[in-house]
């Protein structure tokens, strides 16, 4: 049992997920790999209070998210693990603004999507999303990246908008402003509609599990094409 707190220590109700889980085998554990996401979020009490369900000699990676607020990542948290507090920080943000040359008529940009992940080579990445306003802008909140456990570093956070990834480092009272540029030239126009299309919608799937190689695929024609360098290979997530 555990609750979740603010930095003044009060009550934070956020929701909360398990994201990679170790399990205890012939005197040392082990990493259990899955595709795809752990699970659905949960949600705390009004309290901030959770339980995580345990079973067996297992130890879990938890994460931990409110709007607003810097997400918060444990490892390797077990059943011995009492009285577990976490505590949330104010989140850093992230403001980005997406640019066109294209008319509002062309291309509505409150029909855009950011995402911001932070990538994982344990399980689950983070995502956190937010929506473009009409003038270009949106905001998504993070903090300064954990160092997974056998990681020297941490991994960049990734912002996504409009087909294309930015990497970028958080760091503490550091707000960070990202810029992407939509191409309308490289887009096509929906003669049904006379708006601009981003294409067919792509889902990711897998195709080379041993590789760690990811791709998407285009449900229109059946093509399949590969990510950037750095993207997830286990997300059941649609490309944005």
């Amino acid at each position: 049992v555990g609750q979740v707190v603010d930095q003044a220590g009060k009550p934070c109700p956020a929701r909360w997920r398990i994201s990679a889980f170790e399990e205890w085998h012939d005197g040392k554990w082990e990493l259990q790999m899955r595709l795809g996401d752990m699970g659905p979020w949960s949600y705390t009490d009004k309290e901030g209070r959770f339980e995580v369900p345990f079973g067996g000699k297992q130890r879990f990676d938890l994460q931990f998210d409110r709007w607003g607020l810097a997400p918060t990542f444990l490892y390797q948290v077990s059943a011995e693990t009492k009285d577990l507090q976490v505590v949330m920080k104010p989140g850093i943000p992230i403001r980005g603004t997406v640019i066109s040359s294209a008319s509002s008529e062309e291309l509505q940009l409150q029909t855009l999507r950011a995402e911001l992940r932070l990538p994982s080579g344990r399980g689950t990445w983070y995502e956190q999303e937010a929506s473009v306003d009409d003038k270009g802008h949106f905001v998504l909140y993070a903090g300064p990246a954990p160092i997974e456990p056998g990681k020297t570093e941490p991994a960049k956070w990734q912002v996504a908008c409009a087909g294309k990834v930015i990497l970028i480092d958080v760091t503490e009272g550091k707000p960070v402003d990202v810029r992407f540029e939509v191409n309308v030239n490289a887009r096509t126009a929906d003669a049904s509609t006379n708006r601009l299309s981003f294409g067919p919608v792509l889902v990711r799937t897998i195709y080379d599990y041993k590789s760690g190689k990811d791709w998407l695929l285009n449900l229109k024609t059946g093509e399949t094409f590969s990510l950037p360098p750095g993207l997830d290979w286990d997300r059941n997530a649609s490309a944005v």
